[in-house]
């Protein structure tokens, strides 16, 4: 995984271990720290993107119970979005989309072709924009 304005780096060139240091022991129970794989800021609203790699054979990835419980809370404050992109990280072709959390109607864009799929994410992201716009 490389870091978003460096394509060589990877995930441990850009971010602490939390939990093979031990920084993750500072809180109680199974508490430990999370990211956030893409943010946008725009007049005052956030739209919090989480990624997950998938193949179009693959099943739908779901989002562990801790990381579901971050967006879940952040998506109840004002002007927050945060959608599940899920996809070939390599391509940037997506094949599922969800708000988190999920009202039941996740976009499953497996059977269409590639350059539709990124149309339909474009899409989403261009519908967000104009409403935090505004």
């Amino acid at each position: 995984m490389a870091d978003i304005k460096n394509r060589d780096l990877t995930l441990a060139d850009c971010r602490f271990d939390w939990v093979f240091h031990g920084y993750d022991s500072a809180f109680e129970g199974e508490a430990t720290f999370s990211d956030i794989d893409g943010i946008v800021h725009v007049n005052g609203h956030f739209l919090l993107v989480e990624h997950k790699s998938m193949q179009r054979s693959d099943r739908i990835p779901t989002l562990p119970k801790g990381q579901l419980g971050v967006y879940s809370a952040l998506s109840q404050l004002p002007n927050v979005t945060c959608l599940l992109v899920a996809g070939d990280m390599q391509r940037s072709i997506p094949y599922y989309i969800e708000t988190i959390p999920s009202d039941g109607r996740g976009i499953d864009l497996r059977e269409i072709d590639d350059m539709a799929a990124r149309k339909i994410l474009k899409a989403i992201l261009e519908n967000w924009y104009e409403t935090a716009a505004k």
